[in-house]
């Protein structure tokens, strides 16, 4: 599980920014959850902090919790 999108530039792209960035945040509403690109850019736990709204599937809230994310649910 992790980030993916379904082009190579911009898979690139979010890759090189990730490299350079002191941190990495993720910010996503459930309604990108479960979904999946061609292009891989990285697993959940290689950002810092993944921030999401409570209407993730429960899965997903295990996957994070074992693959050691800190993580921020806002009541959406």
């Amino acid at each position: 599980n992790g980030i993916s999108t379904p082009y190579e530039g911009k898979a690139i792209v979010k890759n090189a920014v990730m490299e350079v960035s002191e941190k990495n945040i993720l910010l996503a509403d459930s309604s990108k959850y479960g979904k999946k690109g061609l292009y891989t850019v990285c697993g959940l736990n290689d950002f810092d902090l993944v921030v999401t709204d409570n209407g993730i599937p429960s899965s997903e809230i295990d996957e994070m919790k074992k693959q050691g994310c800190q993580y921020k649910f806002i009541r959406a």
